[in-house]
């Protein structure tokens, strides 16, 4: 054991005097190569990254986890989470961005005034770019 210049006592490897055997929030039991350290010291399996998704605190304590360090088995492959819905998204957003060209295509060739195709032509393209917005707003 070493003790540090702030009074705590460390082993040379960075883990806490007593490593504990399962994780605080799913109660997996944890080992030395697959575990994430928050700066409060409390240890948990990568469980808690879902934990984080509604709030940045540690579940045993409350502090905020500014950060945490630790060591993974396998690397985290958190965009793949994201990347189907975003595909899937892209594929709705393509397919009403072409149904409304279409739309407005056709009521340009075939309406009857003028006046009337700019009406649908400025209502399909408010719901679409209404639409679109609300998509991409999900992503920023």
């Amino acid at each position: 054991m070493v003790r540090l210049r702030n009074g705590k006592q460390t082993n040379n490897i960075g883990f806490p005097k007593k490593f504990p055997k399962e994780c605080s929030i799913c109660f997996n039991t944890l080992n030395y190569e697959n575990y994430i350290q928050l700066n409060c010291e409390h240890i948990f399996c990568p469980c808690i990254l879902a934990w984080f998704n509604k709030c940045l605190t540690c579940p045993i304590c409350r502090s905020n986890a500014n950060g945490f360090k630790g060591h993974l088995s396998k690397p985290l492959n958190m965009p793949s989470l994201f990347l189907e819905k975003a595909k899937r998204d892209m594929k709705i957003l393509v397919a009403f961005l072409t149904i409304t060209f279409f739309i407005i295509y056709n009521y340009i060739l075939y309406g009857k005034t003028i006046q009337s195709a700019n009406l649908v032509i400025d209502f399909m393209l408010v719901v679409s770019f209404s639409f679109c917005f609300g998509i991409i707003r999900q992503y920023i």
